[in-house]
């Protein structure tokens, strides 16, 4: 981890509209990556049409080609294990890629409303997975889809595959008479493919997401100037995935040791987290002030963050994410 290194990334596009008739329109462009680490480049045609087949709604289809660059700590690692024989063996890697393919419908059904569901699949190749070199278990079932964090030193080649698959629904109801509600839920199934040919579900592969958002604003004071504001916000998630421990293998080790081949077969439970947001604004003629009391995850539930394996008693532990965290905050503006 003991490196340094420094690159530039060049992107640019151009984009066209038509309306082919009163109620079609047709969206075309293209998009230019460059990491300049790498030499790596790529053209991203991308295409989308819009029916608007009544006042209020609509169907809409698109396919996009995007790229992405790894994080830093990719590139500049170092091999560690000496795999390749070279100190960073991963700065001549090329751009991930992914195909998207998305239809979606639109509904308004009254000037305040938005409703709109949506179906995608993400076809992704090219991804970074650890090179045919590095033959321990963990390098067999590596992406770099499934990277948050960390360095990893083995050399990696664009060899790997992926796909995500599902369907989202929005409902809105747009800032209008002081109040407001935002609801979103997500469907989904999310697999790669690493250098053992083995098609599995990456970490992400939580099968479902909603978020819960609602706000209502009171105006208050002798002239109706100032305001009260109430926010909520929910989220139920499926929970994270992890390797699993072989606790036989552990128990007999004295230490944890992971089944890297099942993947990321443990379950951290469904993840659920309640925010609250009390505030109240003043505003006068020469500067606005605003105290804000934020309680997050305001019922103090204890997610999984991740699990390890405890040598002492001889079974998995969960490290838990923060409770509950309170934030007071007083915001002027002049």
């Amino acid at each position: 981890m003991d490196t340094k290194g420094n690159t530039t990334q060049w992107q640019g596009y151009t984009q066209a509209s038509y309306r082919l008739t009163q109620d079609l329109t047709f969206n075309a462009g293209f998009h230019m990556h460059y990491l300049a680490l790498t030499e790596a480049s790529s053209f991203e045609p991308r295409f989308g049409a819009k029916w608007q087949f009544k006042k209020n709604q609509s169907l809409s289809l698109g396919y996009g080609r995007h790229s992405r660059i790894e994080s830093m700590s990719v590139y500049f690692a170092n091999d560690v294990n000496n795999y390749s024989g070279l100190q960073q063996p991963n700065t001549n890697l090329g751009l991930a890629k992914a195909d998207h393919y998305v239809f979606a419908y639109d509904l308004f059904p009254g000037r305040k409303w938005h409703v709109k569901a949506e179906a995608y699949y993400q076809r992704l190749t090219d991804v970074p997975i650890a090179s045919p070199l590095a033959t321990d278990e963990f390098s067999q079932v590596f992406s770099t889809i499934n990277l948050n964090r960390s360095f990893e030193g083995i050399p990696l080649v664009n060899e790997g595959e992926g796909e995500n698959y599902g369907i989202e629904f929005t409902v809105e109801k747009f800032f209008t008479n002081d109040w407001y509600i935002l609801t979103t839920a997500s469907f989904f199934n999310s697999q790669f493919t690493p250098q053992d040919g083995v098609q599995r579900d990456t970490r992400f592969s939580s099968g479902f997401a909603t978020t819960w958002l609602a706000g209502k604003e009171f105006k208050v004071g002798k002239n109706k100037n100032n305001s009260f504001g109430v926010n909520f916000r929910a989220l139920w998630n499926g929970g994270g995935r992890f390797f699993n421990f072989d606790l036989p293998a552990s128990r007999n080790a004295g230490f944890g040791i992971r089944d890297f081949q099942g993947g990321y077969s443990l379950d951290g439970g469904n993840y659920v987290r309640i925010d609250l947001r009390l505030n109240y604004r003043v505003n006068k003629p020469k500067y606005a002030a605003t105290l804000s009391l934020d309680l997050q995850n305001a019922t103090n539930r204890a997610n999984v963050f991740n699990y390890f394996y405890n040598s002492s008693t001889g079974q998995l532990q969960a490290n838990e994410q923060l409770g509950l965290v309170p934030v007071l905050n007083l915001r002027v503006e002049l």
